[in-house]
């Protein structure tokens, strides 16, 4: 069994609200570390406690730090190829090999969420599936869509994969005003044979805003 995580941390400080142990592979955005030295200091303190990380720098927006994506995975994992920034702040992959499945890959997408950034989500998740067909490995992308489930399948439903959207039955995404399912993953047809459960999420983190998501595959 291989257990998948995605969490919006808000803060590279948050990560230590989260009980890395429940699960094998994280992906974490919203880290907000821009500069060497900084990601070097997390990557340290990560390692002491038996994890490897990558982190690809968020970005400055508005004149504050924005998105920066990265993994998280035990070194027992068996990793086919470096994770690698494809879209600075936004968008990282990594390849992973597994028994059952061979090589897959796992992209990691940070939304934007600004006003009137949809079409910058749009390009975005564009971008992401032109690379993922031309790899031609299965894969998975996870993270925070800033868009609904029905959103996220109309999307994808234009693309040639019939991609599955795993996405939890209640909200992820909390603000004082409202709630809405925002972190969720998009699967490779052939890698839905492995999930035989909606993506869940754990209340049992400490994340103030989103609620880390998981799927397991077997």
């Amino acid at each position: 069994m291989l257990k998948v995580t995605t969490a919006n941390i808000t803060t590279a400080g948050s990560i230590n609200k989260l009980d890395l142990d429940t699960s094998q592979i994280w992906c974490i955005q919203e880290h907000k570390l821009m500069s060497t030295d900084s990601i070097a200091a997390f990557k340290t303190k990560q390692a002491t406690n038996g994890w490897v990380s990558f982190l690809a720098p968020a970005i400055l927006k508005d004149k504050a730090a924005s998105g920066g994506v990265g993994f998280l995975w035990k070194p027992c994992q068996q990793i086919s190829a470096e994770p690698i920034s494809l879209v600075p702040g936004r968008l990282a992959m990594i390849a992973l090999y597994t028994a059952r499945w061979g090589v897959i890959h796992i992209y990691f997408i940070c939304g934007h969420s600004g006003n009137g950034d949809g079409y910058l989500n749009t390009r975005l998740i564009d971008y992401t599936m032109g690379h993922a067909m031309a790899g031609k490995a299965p894969f998975i992308m996870a993270g925070d869509w800033n868009m609904e489930p029905m959103q996220l399948a109309g999307l994808a439903h234009r693309f040639p994969h019939h991609t599955k959207v795993l996405a939890p039955p209640g909200p992820t995404c909390f603000s004082p005003l409202s709630a809405s399912t925002m972190d969720m993953f998009l699967i490779h047809p052939k890698l839905s044979l492995a999930v035989h459960h909606h993506a869940e999420t754990d209340h049992t983190h400490r994340i103030a805003t989103h609620i880390p998501v998981s799927i397991e595959l077997t």
